[in-house]
């Protein structure tokens, strides 16, 4: 049985970083999982970031750790991105393709609402 979310626990956070020799900004993904559940070595986080003005997607891989539940992603903030509104419209997880499981996020409705942030360069 894959592990599933705890509801509201998506935080993002900025981390700075020298990558290549060159600072580089690393927007930072985490949310919970529940204590309940058991996560598989195995098992890897994902997240789909999508700028909410020009619809560009980036999709990346993480880590859970498997004492605390917490996913973590994190996706490289490059100098060509757009400014603006950034929203997750999923997260989930993986352990092969018949263990995985995703939740999405919609900007209305009865699911949970989009997290989002401004990233401005």
């Amino acid at each position: 049985m894959m592990p599933t979310d705890i509801k509201h626990s998506l935080k993002f956070d900025f981390e700075k970083r020298i990558i290549s020799g060159k600072k580089t900004k690393v927007l930072v993904i985490t949310w919970q999982f529940t204590k309940s559940q058991k996560i598989k070595r195995n098992h890897l986080a994902f997240a789909t970031l999508v700028h909410l003005d020009v619809q560009q997607y980036m999709m990346n891989y993480g880590k859970i750790d498997e004492e605390t539940g917490q996913a973590r992603v994190e996706f490289r903030i490059l100098d060509f991105y757009a400014p603006g509104n950034y929203g997750v419209i999923s997260i989930g997880t993986t352990g092969n393709l018949l263990d995985s499981v995703e939740k999405c996020f919609l900007s209305s409705g009865e699911n949970e609402p989009m997290p989002t942030i401004q990233l401005r360069f």
